[in-house]
C-alpha cells in the first residue's frame, strides 16, 4: 500500500466518486481552457459485442462551436479515466449547421 501511494500520490482522489461518477466514462473538454463539455460512453455497453468500437455522440454548446470558428481551430480533450488497458479514437466528426433550421 505505501508502495502503491509512492508511486501515485492524488490516487485516490482520482478515483473519488465525486471526480469519476461514471468511472467508465471519458470526459470532452473544448478549447485551450478546458471547458467541460459532457461525458462520452457514460452509458451501460456491457451487452455490446466488446471486440467492435462504439459510437457516442455529445452537443456542444454553440457558443464553444462559434468560437472554433472564430479561430478557425478545433480544439478538444478526451479525459480517460485511471486504469488499465488503452483507448483508440478512430475516428471523430465535428458537426457544425452554417444555417438555421
Amino acid at each position: 500500500m505505501a508502495l502503491e501511494q509512492s508511486r501515485d500520490p492524488l490516487r485516490d482522489e482520482k478515483l473519488a466518486q465525486s471526480r469519476w461518477p461514471h468511472l467508465g466514462a471519458l470526459k470532452l473538454f473544448a478549447g485551450e481552457r478546458w471547458q467541460f463539455i459532457n461525458y462520452l460512453f457514460d452509458d451501460d455497453f456491457s451487452q455490446y459485442d466488446q471486440s467492435k468500437p462504439f459510437v457516442a455522440s455529445v452537443r456542444v454548446p454553440l457558443a464553444v462551436m462559434q468560437q472554433f470558428a472564430r479561430e478557425r481551430r478545433v480544439h478538444f480533450t478526451i479525459e480517460v479515466p485511471p486504469g488499465d488497458g488503452q483507448v483508440t479514437v478512430l475516428s471523430a466528426v465535428v458537426a457544425y449547421p452554417t444555417t438555421e433550421a
